[in-house]
């Protein structure tokens, strides 16, 4: 899962967030040191509010490996993730995104809410590196992932 598993991050992201109206950043902002430090976009009170309801983690039950690539499998020659350069076929693991949670919306401690629109920015639980889904078991290993794998192996071995 290479699209933004790493989480809401906002402390010292220098920018503000995305999600934010003119009116928030025009807003006298005292209520964290973020917005102190930075103005009202350094804000770091925002909690997100996420698609899925995420239930408990169940690190009893092992991950898996799909059994074919997703329709916006991130091993596709057109995907964002190859558009970007991304260097996918390097990594020690992929997670596939499906039926991970993420935020549709950020809440203000005052009760602002303000939606974000198709977010990539997958938030789940993380245990021993693996992330897990909404429904509490671990995410699948990416099918396309698994499939660039077998083929350096088996160009790994000498005939």
């Amino acid at each position: 899962m290479g699209h933004g598993v790493s989480g809401f991050m906002l402390c010292g992201s220098g920018e503000p967030l995305p999600f934010l109206t003119v009116e928030d950043l025009a807003a006298e902002a005292w209520c964290c040191y973020g917005a102190v430090d930075r103005g009202p976009g350094g804000c770091n009170c925002w909690t997100p509010i996420f698609d899925l309801r995420q239930r408990k983690v169940r690190t009893d039950v092992e991950p898996e490996t799909r059994a074919s690539r997703c329709h916006d499998c991130a091993y596709r020659p057109d995907s964002p993730e190859r558009q970007r350069g991304e260097a996918l076929e390097a990594l020690p693991n992929f997670w596939c995104h499906q039926g991970i949670r993420r935020p549709k919306a950020f809440r203000h401690p005052d009760g602002r809410v303000r939606p974000v629109e198709d977010s990539a920015d997958y938030q789940p639980p993380m245990v021993a590196g693996v992330p897990y889904r909404a429904s509490g078991r671990p995410a699948d290993r990416c099918a396309g992932w698994a499939q660039v794998q077998r083929l350096r192996e088996r160009q790994a071995v000498p005939s």
